[in-house]
C-alpha cells in the first residue's frame, strides 16, 4: 500500500507538467496559424491577383481552394430565439 500511495504522489507532478506542456502547445499551435494566414493574405492573395482576368478557372479554383469547408472551430452560442405568444 505504501508503495501505490508513493507512486501516486510523483504522478501528481507529472500530470500538471503534462497538462501545461499541452496549454504551450495550443498556445503555438495557435500562433502558426495566424502567421500563416497572415502570409496567405498578405502575399500569396496579392500575387495571385493578376491571374484573376487572364486565367480566370485558375484564379476562382485558388479561391475555391481557401474557403474552409465545414468549419468546426469553436463559436458562441445561437441567440434564442422568441416568439410572442
Amino acid at each position: 500500500m505504501d508503495q501505490l500511495i508513493a507512486l501516486f504522489k510523483i504522478a501528481i507532478p507529472k500530470r500538471r507538467v503534462a497538462t501545461s506542456t499541452t496549454k504551450v502547445s495550443t498556445v503555438n499551435i495557435r500562433e502558426v496559424f495566424n502567421a500563416q494566414d497572415l502570409l496567405l493574405k498578405e502575399q500569396i492573395d496579392v500575387l495571385m491577383q493578376p491571374f484573376k482576368f487572364t486565367q480566370s478557372d485558375f484564379y476562382n479554383a485558388y479561391r475555391n481552394a481557401r474557403l474552409i469547408v465545414d468549419y468546426a472551430g469553436r463559436s458562441k452560442a445561437p441567440a434564442e430565439v422568441t416568439t410572442a405568444g
